[in-house]
């Protein structure tokens, strides 16, 4: 179960991640915020791997090479 939740959040961190970065998605963005967004598909943000502190004392929370980082309220996709 928590291998599964892990896995699922990974990918829900990714594809955040990809579809920001994305050239083809010129102008994508989520509606609410991304927080929102990862939690209507299912994110749950009680499962992750570790924890890093940035160089800015912010903590990025990871689920394995996947991550985010709390940023004016709301979530900011990462990868290690």
């Amino acid at each position: 179960m928590v291998r599964k939740a892990l896995d699922k959040n990974r990918a829900l961190l990714r594809t955040l991640r990809t579809l920001e970065d994305s050239p083809e998605s010129h102008g994508w963005h989520v509606e609410e915020s991304k927080a929102q967004w990862l939690a209507q598909r299912g994110f749950d943000f009680h499962f992750h791997t570790h924890l890093d502190t940035l160089s800015d004392g912010r903590v990025k929370v990871m689920c394995f090479d996947e991550g985010f980082v709390l940023q004016d309220g709301d979530v900011q996709p990462c990868s290690e």
